[in-house]
């Protein structure tokens, strides 16, 4: 006895194929789109004893749709206990969306994998990580939760990422309203190639390549467009290089890294602004 399977789709038509007991429907994958498909089954049964014939009890086939419109992933819990006192905290996504019209991504947060579960924003603060908040006995969990509107249509998360950052001297007060433009002035005590100050919040850097040695002293205003290497603008000039923009400092809590980490002593002026 066997089994033979045939896909008629429109004007065209997919077979007979064999089937094989337990194995896939032939002719069927995971892309194969048969919404306007018609399958045709054809049982061809022979025998060479005149007195015997096949019988066939039962013909089963399963076929589970593809199109799922919703879905989600719960991520393993990260304790952040250790970080105590938060200084910054940001979540953020790229997502890959063919036509928002008919697929979106939601992105919650929440300390246990039962929830409750806190919808997030892109690039926006952790709800209970807020700045001065003490995250002790804490474990954060992400969920991601992804809707089709249309099965040619399916929500892609390309990366998630958070971090939770310990509040330290690095971590400035902008007690004013509106942004405040960043003076930096700083001396090296140890060489090294580059000087790169990144802004937490923003992303913004400033990137200086430029042969340092312990002493020199360098300033980068942000308010002027005005750098300086041991006073030089020329040598400052030189040395600003892409990808650096300008800093602000945004109200509130603001946090920056250093690289390499150790190599300077850097401080911070600014002027508030109030709106």
């Amino acid at each position: 006895m066997e089994i033979w399977v045939k896909w008629m789709d429109g004007e065209n038509t997919y077979g007979p194929y064999q089937a094989v007991r337990g194995q896939p429907i032939p002719w069927v994958t995971k892309e194969a789109n048969v919404t306007n498909a018609t399958l045709e089954v054809e049982v061809r049964a022979t025998t060479r004893v005149s007195s015997l014939s096949p019988e066939l009890s039962s013909l089963n086939m399963e076929m589970e749709s593809g199109y799922k419109p919703e879905g989600e992933w719960i991520s393993p819990g990260k304790d952040i206990s250790a970080i105590g006192e938060v200084g910054n905290s940001r979540i953020y996504w790229e997502e890959d969306h063919v036509d928002p019209s008919k697929s979106a991504l939601e992105v919650f947060v929440g300390y246990s994998e039962a929830g409750p579960w806190i919808p997030v924003s892109n690039k926006s603060v952790i709800p209970g990580a807020e700045a001065g908040v003490d995250v002790t006995g804490k474990t954060l969990y992400t969920r991601v939760r992804g809707i089709s509107m249309d099965p040619g249509y399916t929500p892609e998360l390309e990366m998630l990422a958070w971090e939770v950052s310990q509040l330290t001297d690095i971590d400035l007060d902008n007690h004013g309203t509106a942004n405040a433009d960043a003076i930096f002035t700083g001396r090296v005590v140890n060489a090294t190639n580059y000087l790169q100050i990144v802004h937490i919040q923003t992303g913004r850097q400033i990137l200086l390549n430029y042969s340092f040695k312990p002493g020199d002293e360098f300033l980068v205003n942000c308010e002027t467009t005005e750098i300086r290497i041991n006073g030089s603008a020329r040598d400052g000039q030189r040395a600003f290089d892409l990808p650096s923009r300008w800093i602000e400092l945004l109200p509130g809590y603001n946090s920056f890294e250093v690289q390499p980490a150790g190599v300077a002593e850097i401080f911070c002026d600014w002027t508030e602004r109030w709106l």
